[in-house]
């Protein structure tokens, strides 16, 4: 069997397993993986100099800050020593940059000053941004717009989804959408067959261009079925063949956009 490729846009182990490089191991060996670690700041508060100490640490080489505002202004360039791959403004609730998918509440001044800092070095991640937040970055960004991990609301109504005319303003920026199992994006109801069939009706409806894979994993513990262990995406990914989806375009959903997108040589 030839060892599956995979660009994971979200993996939350950095901040939640002290053995992380121990578990990078791991799902190495599984399949061939590139993955952004996401540094989970809206429950765990670490300064500018213990990010940069975590990273150091880590056997990884892609990063990415998930709730940066706890990180001062005035600290955001020291950010550039690790080179985060994107960053995300807020949590699910509210903070003093912007609205988060749980919340009512829109962009700031102040965010609008971390969006214009963030992307001198990196994309602002629009994942759990509010519909409000969402739409006034795609007015203020002058980057391609980039939701990290989420899923439809046409297969399922849940605030952290993204519609239509949200996926509609990813792609006319050039941007990457990239879909998750969190079994809670997918109904009570759903299967690791649910979260290929999200996949699926992307690639039918809007093509492979903009489409990608997140995981969540460590960030999120409900997951379809067997959905908890990379190897298990040599079953996604032979489902979706068997669904007609041809080598090429697989090849684009499970790594090449991702690598595209952030200009990572594989």
């Amino acid at each position: 069997m030839i060892q599956l490729k995979l660009f994971d846009a979200h993996n939350d182990l950095l901040t939640q397993r002290k053995k992380h490089n121990f578990y990078l191991e791991k799902f190495n060996k599984e399949i061939d993986l590139i993955v952004i670690l996401a540094i989970f700041l809206s429950e765990k508060k670490l300064n500018i100099n213990e990010i940069i100490n975590l990273v150091k640490d880590s056997n990884n080489k892609y990063f990415a800050i998930e709730d940066i505002s706890s990180i001062p202004i005035s600290d955001l360039d020291k950010l550039k020593e690790i080179k985060p791959l994107y960053c995300s403004l807020t949590w699910n609730s509210k903070n003093a940059l912007a609205g988060g998918a749980y919340s009512k509440y829109g962009i700031t001044k102040l965010g609008i000053k971390y969006i214009k800092k963030i992307e001198e070095f990196s994309y602002v991640d629009c994942a759990h941004l509010n519909k409000k937040s969402f739409f006034k970055l795609a007015k203020v960004t002058t980057k391609p717009l980039l939701n990290s991990h989420t899923n439809l609301y046409d297969i399922f109504k849940h605030k952290r989804n993204i519609n239509d005319k949200q996926i509609k303003t990813i792609i006319k920026s050039n941007g990457l959408i990239c879909l998750t199992g969190v079994k809670e994006f997918l109904g009570k109801d759903s299967s690791l067959d649910t979260y290929i069939h999200s996949i699926y009706y992307f690639y039918k409806k809007y093509g492979a261009n903009n489409l990608s894979i997140a995981t969540d994993f460590m960030g999120s513990y409900e997951f379809p079925l067997v959905y908890y262990s990379y190897k298990d995406f040599y079953y996604v990914y032979g489902k979706l063949k068997d669904l007609g989806i041809n080598e090429e375009n697989l090849n684009k959903i499970f790594y090449l956009n991702a690598l595209n997108f952030f200009k990572i040589k594989m």
